[in-house]
């Protein structure tokens, strides 16, 4: 009888032990969530981050190709801290066909609320046709 009440006091005590490790544990976790809330990830495509291409350039290279270089801002107009997802940029000929596609890795992984940053980036052997310069945040909606 006694071993039995010693049995239940250690799975007692043990059964204490755990809840006591669970609350800590969600204790510590809670403000890796809250601080991954204060970035929002948007959904699907959507995003209110605003991209606009201040200048774009071709060069001739020396292989018949062409050089592309851009410049540009993406600004966070909320009021809440937003991750920057890697930006599309498409080259399309006058048929509208996109002839080169590329993607651009973000200058900043986020952006804090009102706060804006620039963009440059330079892609090699694009092919001389295509005169329509079209850069995305995140995929392009085709």
């Amino acid at each position: 009888m006694q071993n039995q009440r010693t049995n239940e006091l250690i799975l007692g005590a043990a059964i204490v032990a755990l809840l006591v490790l669970l609350g800590l544990t969600a204790i510590s976790v809670a403000p890796a969530i809250q601080e991954w809330d204060a970035t929002e990830r948007p959904a699907g495509d959507e995003t209110p981050l605003q991209l606009s291409v201040t200048s774009w350039d071709r060069r001739k290279m020396d292989n018949g190709n062409d050089l592309v270089k851009l410049e540009g801002r993406i600004a966070n107009p909320t009021d809440r801290g937003l991750l920057v997802p890697a930006l599309t940029a498409e080259l399309r000929g006058w048929s509208g066909k996109v002839i080169h596609k590329w993607i651009i890795a973000p200058p900043v992984t986020q952006l804090d609320a009102h706060q804006s940053v620039e963009f440059r980036d330079v892609e090699l052997d694009v092919p001389p046709d295509g005169d329509q310069l079209t850069v995305t945040i995140g995929s392009p909606n085709n």
